[in-house]
């Protein structure tokens, strides 16, 4: 459970229904999977106001308007360690593996200084003239295990945006893209491109994110 509150307000958001899918890509276990997580709210509630000292009168105000996949398809992009030549961004978070058959956590892992990612985890070799982003982006089970959260995919989604407006200004496909060109405009916008030289080398290996593979 992850819960965060605001006593003046008097609001808590939780973060805590989950349950176990079988093929994330396809729509037929949607409506069941909204069921199941709806009677999961309204027994969270009741917890809440039994069980939860400050809670006894305590309402449900909103929930998600759909039913959120952790994970599903991703690309095959290139294979490589936690420091990469092409790096366009960072990532920090933990490592946040749950399982796909049951609804339980597999296993966390600490990514320690945190690591890079590349622009070639953006590119499809298969498809010229194609960028990905976000949860889709060319990473292993375990990297898409930090990789997914909403702050890393803001990164990869900014650079992935910068990435396509200059292979257009360039007329060129973005796998010919000098990287140089697209980290100077990620860092005019203030993004924070490679880690630390001496963090990059003291962690690599340990707890990071494996080679980004489909």
């Amino acid at each position: 459970m992850h819960l965060a509150a605001w006593a003046r307000r008097r609001e808590v958001v939780v973060n805590v229904t989950r349950t176990a899918v079988g093929d994330g890509t396809s729509p037929a276990w949607r409506g069941t999977a909204h069921a199941h997580l709806s009677r999961q709210v309204l027994e969270f509630v009741r917890w809440f106001r039994e069980r939860v000292p400050g809670f006894a009168d305590c309402h449900l105000t909103a929930v998600a308007d759909r039913v959120g996949v952790r994970e599903s398809r991703r690309v095959l992009g290139v294979q490589g360690g936690a420091v990469f030549a092409d790096a366009i961004g960072c990532g920090a978070f933990p490592i946040d593996v749950h399982a796909a058959d049951t609804p339980t956590l597999s296993h966390t892992d600490s990514v320690g200084a945190g690591y890079e990612i590349p622009l070639g985890a953006l590119l499809v070799p298969d498809v010229p003239n194609l960028l990905v982003a976000g949860r889709c982006l060319s990473s292993d089970h375990e990297a898409n295990g930090s990789l997914r959260i909403t702050a890393t995919c803001f990164v990869t989604g900014e650079a992935a945006g910068v990435a396509a407006a200059q292979a257009a200004a360039k007329a060129v496909d973005p796998g010919e893209l000098d990287v140089r060109y697209v980290r100077d405009r990620l860092a005019e916008r203030g993004a924070r491109i490679r880690l630390p030289r001496g963090n990059a080398a003291g962690e690599a290996g340990r707890g990071v994110p494996p080679g980004h593979r489909g």
